[in-house]
């Protein structure tokens, strides 16, 4: 996929032309997941913050980052969002799908909740 079809719906301005037609091979919010062509989208997570591992994951061969902060000077694109986690799910959805399109009975949905106490 490429990155313009990938990122079309997390974003609300148009990509730049030299960076829209880069192939996107998978999406991650954890450098260690990353491989060659993939797409990281660095987000604050509760123990630490993906920003502080974007060097990690060109270093494994991400192609592009996406991420919520000003930062500059690095060797892929990176193109800022004003919320990377809500980036995240909307890319990852548009990239391996939407699961609630698998479900079999989507009219009837049963959920059972157990408390323990």
């Amino acid at each position: 996929m490429i990155l313009k079809d990938v990122i079309y719906e997390a974003i609300n301005w148009d990509l730049p032309k030299d960076v829209e037609d880069i192939s996107i091979t998978g999406v991650a919010d954890n450098s260690k997941e990353i491989k060659n062509g993939y797409l990281f989208v660095a987000v604050n997570g509760y123990k630490e913050d993906g920003h502080n591992y974007i060097k990690d994951a060109i270093c494994q061969g991400a192609s592009v980052v996406i991420g919520d902060r000003d930062i500059k000077g690095l060797d892929v694109p990176y193109l800022r969002v004003e919320n990377s986690r809500k980036a995240l799910g909307v890319i990852t959805k548009r990239f391996y799908g939407d699961p609630s399109n698998h479900l079999q009975n989507k009219d009837q949905v049963d959920i059972i909740s157990y408390f323990d106490q």
